[in-house]
This record gives structure tokens, sequence and C-alpha cells, in this order.
């Protein structure tokens, strides 16, 4: 068994993005779907970058209305172990659908 390490240094290497997304239906209604987990470079982890990741699951939709969009941060030891850490919440509005990555819009 290895003697445990007294000091460890970890470095933030990026964010994990996962959420639900609300969805327009084909033929009309809507729903909610959960989105396929993403994974961004810290150092192109904006907000903006961020909200492109937003998508349908796979799904397949006419338009992805809006998301509550979950960031955790990624964080890797120098054994090259990734840690992830509880981050922020992102809540969606209209504007933000242009970045969207799904459904026809």
């Amino acid at each position: 068994m290895k003697n445990p390490k007294e000091e460890i240094i970890v470095k933030l290497s990026g964010v994990r993005i996962t959420g639900t997304a609300v969805l327009s239906l084909w033929g009309g209604g809507e729903g909610s779907i959960q989105m396929d987990e993403t994974t961004l470079d810290i150092k192109n982890a904006t907000r903006e970058n961020i909200l492109k990741q937003v998508n349908d699951g796979q799904f397949g939709c006419e338009k992805i209305l809006g998301a509550d969009v979950s960031v955790d941060y990624i964080y890797v030891d120098d054994e090259s172990n990734h840690l992830i850490r509880e981050g922020y919440y992102i809540e969606t509005n209209e504007a933000d659908q242009k970045l969207f990555h799904g459904g026809q819009s």
C-alpha cells in the first residue's frame, strides 16, 4: 500500500456541463429532457461557450426554448486523477436561444 501524500496539488482544467433543456416538440407541445453531458477546457469556459453546449440530448426537436444548466469544475491532480467540484447554475432566457445546439432554430 502506498503512503498517502501529505500534499496534493490540483489544477483547474475545465468545466462539466449538464442540465435539463425545455423543448418545443414537432407537432406542438413542450417537453423537457436531460441534456447530454459535455466538457469545456477552462480557457474556453465563457458564458457564451457554455450556452452553446445546451442540447436536446439527441432527441430532436423543433426548438430548444430554454435550459437549467449546471456547470461543475473539473480539477486534475499530479497523477491525472480528475476531481469534480460542484460549481454554479445558469438559468437561460429567450435571448440565449440563438446559442443552443439543437432544434431547427
